[in-house]
């Protein structure tokens, strides 16, 4: 089977078991209670989200989304290593997952499906694009910075009050693994598709690391693969394990958070 059917094989059934979490995690909440009272049901819920966005208006929304749910500009005021570690990780994922969504639609739907060659489709699925190139490494840089940060706070300089249990650990080690292996699968990109310095150095770290190998004679193509699904079964196991684990609640609290400021504003106008 193709590299890439084998991919989007793991893609799709890591996003339905991650669309089953979020699902569960709904259905639990739905069954708590809020001040005392029962909390309603999934129509209800719907329902009452959508007169509060109604009544909040999609403008306030949004401008609570950017300052209170992404920037997150309380955290900030608290905690700057915290606040750091949350806009690098957070700010990184949510932007590589768009980079990411961009281009497998243009790959998938507007090239394969509708045969569309626009220069400018052509060059967003050009991974050796400039601007692809650049914003793919900068984003993983990002994301890696802000890893480690979070694990220099959770076991290096941990404070008294934060605990640390085995599932979090797997997912940081998930997380740690799919961010380090993009590396080597992108050297052997560049090697198996002899990418030239012209273009391969807008990759500003892959580059550097495939130089101690452009002389060899190896199988690189073949080695690309294999790095290519290696890489792609721990991004995968990542997607599905995330609404399980503490980071749903990274990707929960902005809208949470925008919410809330938001309905603060309506009260005190």
């Amino acid at each position: 089977m193709p590299r890439l059917a084998i991919f989007w094989v793991l893609i799709v059934a890591a996003t339905a078991a991650f669309v089953a979490g979020c699902a569960l995690n709904a259905s639990i909440w739905l069954q708590g209670s809020v001040g005392g009272r029962a909390a309603p049901g999934l129509r209800a819920a719907l329902a009452a989200g959508w007169r509060g966005l109604r009544r909040v208006g999609p403008g306030r929304l949004l401008r609570a989304l950017l300052r209170d749910g992404l920037w997150h500009r309380r955290l900030r005021a608290t905690d700057r290593g915290r606040w750091l570690a949350h806009a690098l990780l957070l700010g990184g994922f949510l932007a590589m997952f768009a980079l990411s969504t961009l281009t497998g639609l243009c790959q998938e739907v507007l090239i394969l499906l509708f045969k569309v060659r626009h220069p400018l489709v052509e060059a967003i699925v050009n991974k050796d694009t400039p601007v692809m190139a650049l914003a793919n490494e900068a984003l993983g840089v990002a994301m890696l910075a802000g890893l480690a940060l979070m694990i220099v706070r959770r076991y290096v300089r941990r404070p008294a009050q934060l605990r640390t249990a085995a599932p979090d650990t797997a997912l940081i080690v998930l997380l740690a693994v799919t961010l380090l292996s993009g590396y080597p699968t992108e050297v052997l990109r560049i090697l198996a598709e002899r990418v030239p310095a012209s273009l391969a150095w807008y990759s500003f770290v892959a580059y550097p690391l495939s130089l101690p190998a452009q002389g060899l004679d190896w199988p690189w193509p073949a080695l690309h693969d294999w790095a290519f699904l290696f890489h792609s079964s721990f991004a995968a196991a990542f997607l599905a394990y995330a609404p399980f684990s503490k980071f749903f609640h990274v990707l929960v609290s902005p809208i949470v958070a925008a919410a809330n400021s938001a309905a603060r504003e309506v009260e005190l106008a």
